[in-house]
């Protein structure tokens, strides 16, 4: 009778086979290769990358980190907003941008813990000072969790650290190395679907590991500049259509842009993002490394249809980030606020993020 049950199942043994095999093959995520780790040594040595189908910036960043110098002069993290920043901006050569897009607080916490984890180390900050990284909405969502998984682990050990450095195991491998949650993965439909659309671009399908890491990412060499890549220092330019807005466009984004998208009304900083911060503020001073707080302005047609009274988080932050520069002798560039330093519409792509060429008329990124 037990056996008989068993055998109803025994049809779906080769639709699960399959499933797992398409899912780790096809990988549309690289949830199960070092994509990023190709991808970033690339990129260190001189060449532009662009990510061809798909490819996690994180997983880029993170390679970036495992593979960097062990001394580096000055790092860029946060939101999309600051990835166009380059090391013309900050006047060194010795420069990474580690933005990414949607860089929340997870995703800043986990390159930093990363760079502690693997010994690297940045003279000097540049922090992109944002919402997405101290709303109590989103410090505290699944989904921000779940978008920054593969660099939780490093933020929850560089959290544990920050608020208990006494205590926090210096060397943890064995805790981080296997919580990546790449089960779900391997046998999600969803993943299947995506992971499905790349095998045709693995052919055959068991395919060397720089094979299929040449089939999500590649070098500029002799390509067309327009797609969206990322140069030698990080730092991002944007693919032709982007480049081509025009204010006109600007406008029409800022004009439909989902306010409510940002925060809830009389939403305010995580009390415990804010402890985090000035807890790694206070680690910054103790090992001397200079911090600047980047405001990225909004665009000015953004900026004038927010409710600064429903909506007080952008007025709240820049206050907070004063504060915080006097009591830990950090320096700030740019506002929120576009009309304080002159910022119009133009200088934008769309109503969030400024053009790559604009970034140091208006804001200064040298130390």
């Amino acid at each position: 009778m037990r056996k008989s049950k068993w055998i109803r199942f025994l049809p779906f043994v080769p639709l699960i086979l399959l499933l797992v095999g398409v899912n780790i093959f096809g990988d549309a995520g690289s949830q199960f290769h070092d994509i990023g780790d190709d991808a970033a040594v690339a990129l260190l040595n001189g060449d532009a990358v662009y990510l061809s189908i798909y490819i996690d910036e994180r997983d880029l960043k993170l390679g970036i980190v495992k593979n960097i110098s062990d001394e580096v002069g000055c790092v860029a993290l946060g939101a999309s907003i600051v990835k166009c920043v380059h090391s013309s901006d900050v006047g060194i050569d010795d420069f990474m941008n580690l933005g990414v897009s949607g860089g929340k607080f997870y995703d800043v916490m986990g390159l930093l813990g990363a760079m502690k984890f693997f010994n690297k180390h940045a003279r000097k900050l540049i922090i992109c000072f944002d919402p997405l990284y101290f709303l109590n909405s989103i410090y505290n969502s699944r989904n921000a969790r779940r978008v920054s998984r593969k660099l939780l682990p490093y933020a929850e050990y560089f959290i544990e650290f920050l608020l208990n450095p006494d205590e926090t195991n210096d060397n943890p491998k064995p805790r981080l190395l296997l919580k990546f949650d790449t089960l779900p993965a391997m046998f999600s439909i969803s993943y299947f679907q995506q992971s499905v659309k790349q095998l045709p671009l693995l052919a055959p399908v068991m395919k060397s590991h720089e094979a299929q890491s040449n089939s999500k990412w590649g070098i500029m060499d002799g390509r067309a500049p327009d797609t969206t890549h990322f140069m030698p220092d990080g730092s991002q330019i944007y693919d032709k259509a982007t480049l081509a807005q025009t204010v006109e466009d600007v406008i029409k984004t800022a004009e439909t842009y989902d306010i409510a998208a940002t925060s809830f009304e009389y939403e305010h900083a995580s009390e415990e993002s804010k402890l985090v911060f000035e807890k790694l503020m206070r680690y910054c001073k103790a090992k001397g490394i200079k911090v600047k707080l980047f405001l990225c302005p909004l665009a000015p047609t953004l900026w004038d249809r927010y409710d600064h009274v429903k909506r007080p988080i952008f007025v709240e932050l820049e206050e907070y980030a004063y504060e915080l520069a006097e009591k830990y002798s950090l320096s700030i560039t740019g506002s929120y606020n576009p009309h304080k330093i002159g910022v119009p519409d133009e200088a934008f792509y769309d109503a969030r993020h400024m053009r790559r060429e604009k970034l140091s008329e208006y804001m200064d990124f040298t130390f």
